[in-house]
């Protein structure tokens, strides 16, 4: 196994999918813990593995949610805005924490969100992102694929990591790390030529 940095996540309760995608996409590798159940090892796994292994998914609502509901999202991940996308999973609209707070938690997103979006494509150079967010004074930029869905967010933290050369740890796949962890004595649902086949590190 190759990493790029030299972390290991340990294989405790509170190491989720989240923590294993960002250390993976910093060059390190999580451990998920050996008391998940099989169905919550697997779901976490697949969670991992289909991530984007060069940018990280912002929160992601439709219109029709809440203020109320974005904020506590936000507060749980601890990321200050939210990308509004439509039902073909593009993104239309922004809000960021600020302009949440300013209004009730019952006001819908699509009346919250600035329109007026930039967004770049995914071949975007870390130099043009960064351009682009001081131009516009932005902290926050979605990117898209080809098909014009959302696929992460580009934010000067990223940003300040690209520069310093940060590169994601990847399988053969192409695919971000991710080890799950058997124990003294493993579950007898926990065969590791299973885990093996999801390819778990």
């Amino acid at each position: 196994i190759k990493l790029n940095i030299p972390i290991v996540g340990a294989n405790m309760g509170h190491l989720g999918a989240r923590m294993a995608e960002k250390l993976a996409q910093l060059g390190g590798i999580g451990i998920l813990s050996q008391d998940f159940y099989l169905e919550e090892t697997i779901k976490r796994i697949h969670h991992v593995k289909s991530a984007n292994p060069y940018f990280h998914m912002p929160i992601v609502l439709s219109p029709d949610n809440y203020a109320a509901d974005a904020l506590a999202l936000m507060n749980k991940r601890h990321f200050n805005c939210v990308v509004i996308v439509d039902d073909s999973f593009s993104p239309i609209g922004i809000a960021t924490q600020k302009d949440l707070n300013r209004v009730p938690g019952w006001e819908k997103l699509k009346n919250v969100m600035k329109h007026n979006l930039l967004i770049v494509d995914e071949s975007i150079s870390t130099k043009n992102a960064s351009d682009k967010m001081i131009e516009n004074q932005i902290n926050h930029l979605p990117v898209i694929n080809t098909e014009k869905k959302l696929i992460g967010c580009l934010t000067p933290m990223d940003i300040t990591l690209r520069v310093h050369n940060y590169q994601p740890a990847l399988d053969k796949e192409g695919r971000l790390l991710i080890g799950v962890a058997m124990g003294m004595k493993p579950k007898e649902s926990y065969k590791p030529i299973d885990l093996a086949k999801l390819y778990v590190e």
